[in-house]
């Protein structure tokens, strides 16, 4: 575990916190739908704010965590998980992840 804490993967988790933070808060504010009516967007119950950023921060987190574990994978001999890392990263790293999450949770009864 030591050694992961080099100078060069702490500045790559710092960079991939910024950007999924940077990322929480944009899809955040775009999943905002306001009425027809113009109203003040923190209206929302805070609990609607802190969901929207945790779950788009998390997604986006999970896919910088999988580009990472493929940075450092043995591409010699590739697996499922690597192909499956591949597309949680993309995933993850585009935005869709979340909303990827929500839909195999089935249809809302």
């Amino acid at each position: 575990m030591a050694e992961f804490f080099t100078a060069g993967n702490c500045i790559w988790v710092a960079l991939a916190l910024v950007w999924s933070a940077a990322y929480a808060v944009g899809s955040t504010l775009a999943a905002y739908n306001p009425d027809p009516q113009p109203v003040n967007p923190f209206n929302h119950y805070l609990w609607w704010w802190w969901y929207q950023l945790v779950f788009n921060a998390a997604g986006a987190l999970i896919g910088w965590i999988a580009l990472y574990f493929l940075w450092h994978a043995d591409f010699k001999n590739p697996t499922v998980g690597h192909f499956v890392a591949l597309a949680v990263a993309f995933l993850g790293i585009t935005g869709n992840l979340p909303q990827i999450a929500l839909r195999l949770q089935g249809p809302k009864v």
